[in-house]
Parts: C-alpha cells; sequence; structure tokens
C-alpha cells in the first residue's frame, strides 16, 4: 500500500504543506488496521487509553496522518512504522531520521518540522523544511459560552478583546471569537481583506520572520496556520520579494491523495 504515487517532494524554504483528514472518510475496519501497524508500542497504548471508540480512532488517525506524511517525504526510502520521534524541550515530538536509514542511503534528508491539531470533523498535520510552524483548527459551529465577552477578556489581548466587542451581533461576534480562538495566544487583528473568500492558492505573505494564515478549509471549520524562523533572512537567504507558498491536500493515509478544494483564505498576516 505504500506506493511512489504517494510520494512527494520535502517543502521549500518559503513553503508549507497542509495536510488534513477527515475521520468520515475511514470507514473500512481493516484499514484501521492497517493503520495500527504502523504505530509503535507506545503510540497505541496512548490509542488504547482513550475511554471511548471514537476517542481512540481519533488518536489512531491522528498518529497515523503523521507518519504518513512525514514518510512520503523521504523518496521511498523509509516505511512510515520505521519513523522516529523525540520530544523538544516543550515536550513537543520532533522527528528523527533513523541513523541505519541515513547511513544505508549515504545522504542527509530534510529536516521537517510538523504540527497537529484535530477537531471531531478534521485532523490536519502541517509541515515545513527546517521552519517552526504550527496549525490549529476549531469547529466553525462550536458551541460557545454565552457571557463569550468575560472569556475574551480573560483570554485575549486587551486590544483582541477590544476588537471583538465592537461586533453588534452575537452571531457575528460568536463567529469572530472563533476565528480570533484559533489563533490563540498571538496579538494581532484580523482585518478581513479581499482575500476572504478567495480560493487558497499559493498565497503570498510577507518576509517578516511570523507569519499567519487564517482560512476555513470546509465551512464547517477554521484552521490557522503560523510559520516563524527567529533569523529568517540571515539563516535563509531569502530576499525580500519572496513570497511564502501554502500547499493543500486531503488524504486517505495509504490509499489516495487529493489537492483540497473549495478552501477559502479568510486574512493573512505578516
Amino acid at each position: 500500500m505504500w506506493s511512489q504515487t504517494l510520494f512527494r517532494a520535502p517543502p521549500g524554504l518559503r513553503e508549507v504543506h497542509f495536510w488534513c483528514l477527515f475521520p468520515e472518510d475511514v470507514i473500512d475496519s481493516s484499514l484501521l488496521k492497517v493503520y495500527e501497524s504502523l504505530l509503535s508500542c507506545q503510540e497505541r497504548k496512548e490509542v488504547y487509553k482513550a475511554k471511548t471508540e471514537k476517542l481512540q480512532k481519533e488518536r489512531l488517525l491522528a498518529r497515523t496522518l503523521v507518519r504518513t506524511t512525514l514518510a512520503r517525504y523521504a523518496g521511498g526510502c523509509i516505511h512510515p512504522s520505521h519513523l522516529e520521534f523525540t520530544k523538544n524541550n516543550f515536550g513537543k515530538p520532533e522527528l528523527l531520521w533513523p541513523k541505519y536509514i541515513v547511513e544505508k542511503h549515504g545522504r542527509k534528508f530534510p529536516a521537517l518540522c510538523f504540527n497537529l491539531s484535530h477537531t471531531d470533523s478534521i485532523i490536519a498535520c502541517a509541515v515545513t523544511n527546517n521552519l517552526m510552524v504550527g496549525v490549529d483548527v476549531e469547529e466553525s459551529k462550536r458551541v460557545t459560552r454565552k457571557d463569550l465577552m468575560a472569556l475574551a477578556r480573560k483570554k485575549f489581548s486587551l486590544k483582541e478583546a477590544s476588537w471583538l466587542g465592537s461586533f453588534q451581533d452575537q452571531e457575528r461576534q460568536r463567529q469572530q471569537f472563533l476565528k480570533l480562538w484559533t489563533l490563540k495566544a498571538y496579538t494581532i487583528q484580523l482585518e478581513l481583506s479581499n482575500a476572504a473568500e478567495v480560493v487558497l492558492q499559493n498565497v503570498g505573505l510577507s518576509h517578516d520572520a511570523l507569519h499567519f494564515l487564517l482560512f476555513q478549509p470546509t465551512p464547517l471549520q477554521y484552521a490557522s496556520l503560523c510559520v516563524q524562523h527567529p533569523n529568517v533572512k540571515a539563516d535563509l537567504h531569502l530576499s525580500t520579494h519572496e513570497d511564502w507558498k501554502f500547499y493543500f491536500w486531503k488524504t486517505l493515509p495509504l490509499a489516495w491523495d487529493e489537492p483540497l478544494k473549495g478552501a477559502t483564505a479568510l486574512a493573512i498576516t505578516g
């Protein structure tokens, strides 16, 4: 099932690859068994710690998405089940290319960075080449608290809470809250421009060290991508006119990949 049709070239220096999996697409129980075989013993233990079958399936699919997504960039040199991981100083997983694979093929493999997020309806994995990356997804129909502004003042910056309070319509305010929540921990002001509701194709961002993209993979979710590098111009020797490029795919691991169609950009910053 691991065929070269699933392989991809690694992300370029100013590229972000967004891969998503919709749990509702996974209806073959035999495929779930194959996915389980890809996981390490510890990963399988974590899967079965979940109290419900639904949560177990979500954990299984999340780890499968990570393994199959990262392995595709090795050009067939490694099977997803052979990938190794460690944890950084923040407790987040990082990819380790197995030493025997590197020695066997006598070449360097891409220094892939990745991040994972999921909700009930989507599991997402963002990948870059040697650039810190973050991804978050939220349900657009998520039920929020009645005292929304009290929560906003507690969780958001003064600037963000003030901007949110400017919306008088409750449903509009709820939607804007979810967008900010998707971009949580960052002080920004969303400015919906002509980019809103435009199909995503190689969205260009500025050359600064911190970049955000807020978009909807489907009408059911909000998603955000953040790419960060502390010395982007010094380390990567990038000129100021080079644009960031974002690529989006949906996948059924080990079965098929296809471009994610119908995603819409909502805001970009950088």
